[in-house]
């Protein structure tokens, strides 16, 4: 019987590695090997982003706030420390003012009358000084009085909702001993020609008042004598 060859293997190859080179070269940079982030270098780069933005608005919004500031106490007329800024009562301390609440005071319209230079209206005349609108009819209340029953009955008047305006009779300072008491109500040709509910509501009030005034306060009459007088041209 043949005896099969016998299969000898082959030698092994040796691999022999090259020396580096002397000194110690820095290792290769494999730019194409990929580069694995965890999910805290994610998150942590995201809270550096936010907090430097937060402190980049913080400084913006104190810089807008102590220049709004500024010009508010500018406009009160003051630099702080009470010359003109709004100080807390209670801990004595400078309260921040804003600005948007500010209005300046407009300016008196040129040839303005009825108010002082600095362009403020004076408050209404009181009582008695017989100021009227010239074309419109004052109802007369009572005449031929003395200066101290007209003012007593034209405070009886207003103090009853029918202000009461006293006017010296004539116009005159030589007359001195006899007053008008008119309403202060003024109304229109108009208005009195057809009955308007001022004038009628006003008559009707005086009438009321009147029998008041006389039985109570002991008025020389009761304002039943009314009649209507136009003032002026």
């Amino acid at each position: 019987m043949p005896v099969p060859p016998r299969t000898v293997p082959a030698p092994e190859r040796e691999v022999v590695l090259a020396p580096q080179a002397s000194g110690g070269g820095a290792p290769r940079i494999d730019f194409k090997r990929p580069v694995t982030v965890t999910m805290f270098a994610v998150w942590l780069a995201v809270a550096c982003v936010m907090g430097v933005g937060l402190v980049l608005w913080m400084a913006a919004y104190k810089l807008g706030f102590n220049n709004g500031e500024g010009k508010a106490i500018k406009d009160l007329g003051g630099h702080g420390g009470g010359n003109g800024a709004i100080t807390e009562p209670l801990r004595n301390e400078p309260i921040p003012v804003n600005p948007r609440l500010i209005t300046k005071a407009p300016p008196a319209p040129t040839g303005a009358t009825g108010g002082d230079s600095r362009g403020v209206t004076p408050p209404p005349a009181p009582v008695g000084d017989g100021q009227r609108v010239a074309g419109l009819n004052y109802l007369v209340i009572a005449s031929k009085l003395d200066k101290e029953s007209a003012d007593r009955a034209a405070a009886f008047l207003t103090e009853n909702g029918v202000p009461g305006l006293v006017v010296r009779a004539g116009g005159s300072a030589n007359n001195t001993g006899s007053y008008t008491l008119y309403g202060q109500q003024g109304i229109t040709r108009e208005q009195l020609r057809a009955r308007d509910p001022v004038r009628t509501e006003l008559e009707a009030k005086v009438a009321k008042l009147g029998k008041v005034w006389q039985k109570e306060h002991k008025g020389r009459t009761d304002f039943s004598q009314t009649y209507w007088e136009k003032f002026g041209s």
